[in-house]
């Protein structure tokens, strides 16, 4: 894969960082996140740290995007990048004092169309908790479909999860 480029979508600078950059208080945001939640519970039999694991799946299969404010500079999320072939999961991160503010109706659409092309990704695809509404809504309006497991390509399985409590949007290359 390409490195992904920095990248300005109206007032928000994305670019990737390095793990070593982010402070305690963003693993504590990471800890309590919904993702991290739902893969500790799967992980219940085996000892070992989800949030680690996660990282160092990251850093060997993909990149950790800071969503930045332009004017203020500040670390407002991440976007996580994990990469199989042309398939890529994008998986999102926005701080609490920073949510419901439209963060990703701004960048989703621009980054989907920027991954398709630039970086020539044939499938991109979200999978999210059903009660999560919010990010239902913005995969939606940034033209995700909602697929079934059955109807997904080989190349996303490592991706999946059987959980039925997740509802899983693709965006194919046209």
């Amino acid at each position: 894969m390409k490195r992904f480029k920095n990248l300005i979508i109206q007032s928000y600078l994305l670019k990737v960082i390095d793990v070593s950059d982010l402070d305690s208080n963003y693993f504590q945001a990471l800890n309590n996140s919904d993702h991290m939640r739902w893969s500790r519970q799967r992980s219940m039999n085996h000892d070992f740290d989800t949030t680690q694991t996660y990282i160092n799946d990251l850093k060997i299969h993909g990149e950790f995007i800071g969503v930045y404010n332009q004017r203020s500079s500040k670390l407002i999320g991440t976007i996580t990048l994990r990469v199989r072939g042309r398939s890529a999961q994008l998986g999102f991160l926005v701080f609490p004092q920073f949510a419901n503010r439209g963060t990703l109706s701004i960048i989703l659409p621009h980054l989907k169309k920027e991954l398709h092309t630039s970086y020539d990704f044939k499938y991109l695809y979200i999978g999210t908790k059903i009660q999560n509404v919010g990010m239902k809504r913005v995969a939606e309006k940034s033209g995700f479909t909602k697929v079934s497991i059955a109807n997904l390509d080989d190349s996303l399985i490592p991706f999946i999860s059987l959980d039925d409590e997740i509802i899983h949007y693709l965006s194919k290359k046209a």
